[in-house]
């Protein structure tokens, strides 16, 4: 199988000097970009999806951990919840829920309407905020469903929220 390089730069403050980055050179199946990506807490791993393959990579390393399957669509968005305990992924109108340490499916749920790039977990760790076209939602992931918690007021483009 060939391969295709695909660089991250990553800033680590705390980890690293304020004027050093840390590179990451993934291979990847395809030659596609990265279409999401994001780094644990504690900076020892990073997330991508570049299909509809989540992928956990060791940043010391450059190796890679595991493959979380299951979407049917592109991923489009990653959050890691504060604890880094946690990965949420977002592809078309379904989110998931996975554990980090294990890989192990937690949740999933598919919203009424598709995710657009924006995915991140609230501060206790058990909510998700996702922005569509139709608002801005919460699911806590105790419900069945999502819920609207701005409908129609904001106007989600890419990954900032503004005001209409």
């Amino acid at each position: 199988m060939l391969f295709a390089q695909q660089e991250i730069k990553v800033s680590a403050k705390g980890t690293l000097r304020d004027d050093q980055e840390l590179s990451l050179i993934i291979q990847t199946a395809s030659a596609e970009d990265i279409s999401a990506f994001a780094v644990t807490p504690d900076k020892r791993f990073v997330l991508t999806a570049s299909d509809t393959t989540p992928r956990i990579w060791e940043i010391a390393s450059g190796r890679l951990i595991r493959e979380l399957g299951g979407h049917s669509e592109p991923v489009i968005a990653i959050s890691i919840s504060p604890d880094g305990t946690k990965i949420a992924t977002a592809a078309g109108p379904e989110l998931r829920v996975w554990n980090l340490a294990t890989g192990q499916l937690a949740h999933s749920v598919r919203s009424t309407t598709r995710i657009r790039r924006w995915l991140q977990f609230g501060n206790s760790g058990n909510e998700l905020y996702f922005g569509s076209d139709f608002g801005l939602h919460r699911w806590s992931l105790d419900a069945k469903s999502p819920e609207s918690i701005l409908p129609n007021k904001f106007d989600v483009r890419g990954n900032m929220a503004t005001a209409t």
